[in-house]
């Protein structure tokens, strides 16, 4: 016998009741632009406005004051931390908009290629050509843009990091200091069947912030 329970709650909203219906129906994509713990929605089967369609979330639940990440697949996270001397704000810039002075800096960075957008502005789609554990790989992602956080997030959508993971997003934050700055790194991925954890992209990640940042510290 399987036990069954009904959690209601009313909360009073200053928006219009067909505003807000509209965007939970089907328009679910700009949810993550406006709560800062919904990190990402992505549509599976159907589209948005289509009823019975299937969506990803991903998203922050506190639980025993602690915060933890949630999603509705087999989500992993891995974090780490690297300290710069250039500005955290320049390192930021240039992951931001000026991603083809990279190759410039960083040996193992073959090339990246523009396809769709403009190098500046949010949402372009980028091509990366580069040496991850000794073998050339080439993974397209799409660039979505936090500038009050100074985070740069890149949602991988086409390329050899499938072979081994259902999904993948890179996560840089640059957080300034009273000298040089901090460097906050996160993948989100779905492992395909027993497929490794990505430390081959982790050292790829960290050589690529050392050395670019000897670059910006020269002023190359």
């Amino acid at each position: 016998m399987a036990l069954e329970g009904k959690l209601e709650m009313e909360m009073k909203f200053k928006c219009s009741p067909d505003a807000f219906f509209d965007v939970v129906k089907g328009k679910n994509h700009h949810l993550p632009k406006a709560v800062e713990t919904i990190r990402n929605i992505e549509v599976h089967e159907g589209d948005w406005e289509t009823e019975g369609s299937i969506k990803h979330w991903d998203y922050i639940c506190g639980y025993c004051g602690c915060l933890s990440s949630v999603s509705m697949g087999k989500v992993e996270r891995m974090e780490w931390e690297m300290e710069t001397k250039c500005s955290a704000i320049d390192f930021y810039e240039v992951f931001k908009g000026k991603a083809h002075q990279m190759p410039n800096a960083c040996p193992r960075l073959q090339s990246i290629e523009l396809h769709e957008g403009d190098w500046e502005t949010e949402g372009h789609v980028k091509l990366w050509s580069f040496i991850a554990d000794g073998k050339l790989e080439k993974n397209k992602e799409k660039l979505s843009v936090d500038e009050a956080n100074k985070v740069v997030t890149l949602e991988l959508i086409e390329g050899t990091v499938f072979e081994q993971f259902n999904s993948f997003k890179v996560i840089m934050q640059a957080i300034p200091k009273p000298k040089g700055g901090l460097i906050k790194w996160a993948f989100e991925y779905e492992r395909k069947d027993e497929s490794p954890h990505p430390e081959k992209y982790k050292d790829f990640a960290s050589h690529l912030t050392e050395t670019l940042d000897d670059y910006l510290v020269k002023g190359a």
